[in-house]
């Protein structure tokens, strides 16, 4: 995929999303590196939204199971899982991640072992984590409201004990492992970001 991340930069722009995040700062075009750690930070930010959006507990899909269960479980069973995941945050999510993890060139990402195959299958895993790097001080802000609070509280979280703390998190904020657990679990971010901190 990195081969042709000319045309998937060129087809993920065309629309589908507001282009001024790719195209801000700068007098001139910017080059293509730049151009790709802008359209990396786009998908991680698409990424953290859609998995908060269509969360599988988010209020509109019970209303999509009403309307669409009787009408797909008899006649097309697996039409209605497939719709499901399709249309699912996880689903968006992943897809996402991926595309940013294809065209954000891993010299430009923290260190560490990006991808791990497993030698027995076609299996690929990408550890995602370095790509929360992309994010802004102005994306944590948008993401999460007052970043610098919610970092507070992830910090009094890790003192406490074990047993005591919020499930997940062992890291801070400010760590690209601080912030995977908490932006890249849909969950988390709309429990522990819009309820739990005071």
């Amino acid at each position: 995929m990195r081969e042709h991340a000319t045309l998937l930069l060129m087809a993920i722009c065309v629309d589908e999303w507001n282009v001024d995040q790719l195209l801000e700062g700068g007098k001139g075009p910017p080059s293509e590196r730049e151009l790709r750690l802008r359209l990396g930070r786009t998908l991680v930010l698409r990424a953290i939204s859609d998995g908060v959006s269509f969360r599988p507990t988010a209020p509109f899909w019970e209303g999509w199971w009403k309307e669409n269960i009787p009408l797909l479980i008899h006649t097309a069973p697996l039409l209605l899982q497939w719709w499901h995941y399709g249309h699912s945050g996880t689903h968006y999510q992943q897809c996402c991640l991926f595309m940013a993890w294809t065209v954000v060139d891993p010299a430009d990402l923290v260190s560490g072992e990006p991808v791990t195959s497993s030698p027995a299958s076609d299996i690929v895993t990408v550890d995602v984590t370095p790509l929360t790097n992309l994010l802004t001080r102005s994306d944590l802000v948008y993401l999460l409201g007052d970043p610098d609070r919610v970092a507070t509280w992830c910090s009094q979280q890790l003192r406490r004990p074990l047993e005591e703390r919020r499930a997940g998190l062992t890291a801070d904020l400010n760590t690209p492992r601080g912030r995977a657990e908490l932006l890249l679990r849909p969950e988390r971010v709309f429990t522990n970001c819009n309820r739990a901190p005071p």
